[in-house]
C-alpha cells in the first residue's frame, strides 16, 4: 500500500470501497471455497478483516485525514453486498465520457473478476476497457461502479471510522474464538 499523498491529486476525489465486515464471510467463501475445513476458513476470514485494518491504517496515517473527509476530497464507503469485481478507475464519475485524442484513445477502467476459490487473485481476470474504443462495456462497468458506490454506506466522520474499526476487531475475536 502506499499512504497518498492528496496533494498528488489536487481538484480531485478519491473514492474507497470495502466490504462491509458483516458480509466478509460470504465474500471469504467466494474467494476461498466452502468447503475448507473450518479452523483455515476462519484463518482466511481474518486475513480479509486484517487487509481491511491496514487499509485503514494507511488513510488513516493521512495527514488531515478528517478534513479531506469533511470536505468530500476522500470518501469512504462500505458495502453490504458480495464484491466480486473490483474496479480501478480514474474520472469515472465525471459527466463526460470520451476524451478525444488523435490516437482515439478515451477514459479508462480496469475490472478484476474475483471467482468462486480464487485464491490467488492476481491471477484472476482482469481488463482494461477504454470509453472510446469500448464504450458499451464502460458504460456497463461505470453504471456498476456508480451502482455499488450509491448502496454502500459512508464514513464520514471520526466517530464513524472507529466504529467500523471496533466492529472488524469484534469479528477477528469472534472467529478467533469460534
Amino acid at each position: 500500500f502506499k499512504i497518498i499523498d492528496i496533494k498528488e491529486v489536487d481538484g480531485k476525489t478519491i473514492y474507497i470501497l470495502l466490504a462491509d465486515p458483516e458480509s466478509v464471510n460470504e465474500n471469504a467463501k467466494l474467494y476461498h471455497g466452502t468447503n475448507l475445513e473450518e479452523s483455515m476458513f476462519r484463518t482466511r476470514v481474518n486475513d480479509l478483516f486484517y487487509k481491511q485494518l491496514i487499509t485503514l491504517n494507511c488513510i488513516c496515517e493521512m495527514e488531515n485525514i478528517y478534513g479531506y473527509i469533511a470536505d468530500k476530497k476522500i470518501q469512504l464507503r462500505v458495502a453490504k453486498s458480495i464484491i466480486s469485481t473490483s474496479f480501478v478507475a480514474y474520472d469515472i464519475f465525471e459527466k463526460e465520457l470520451l476524451t478525444h485524442n488523435k490516437n482515439k484513445v478515451g477514459k479508462e477502467l480496469k475490472a478484476s473478476f474475483y471467482q468462486y476459490r480464487c485464491t490467488e487473485p492476481e491471477n484472476e481476470p482482469n481488463i482494461i476497457v477504454d470509453s472510446f474504443l469500448n464504450r458499451d462495456w464502460y458504460v456497463y462497468f461505470r453504471e456498476t461502479i456508480e451502482k455499488q458506490w450509491n448502496d454502500a454506506v459512508p464514513i464520514s466522520d471520526e466517530i464513524q471510522m472507529k466504529k467500523l474499526y471496533e466492529t472488524i476487531n469484534a469479528k477477528i475475536a469472534e472467529n478467533n474464538n469460534f
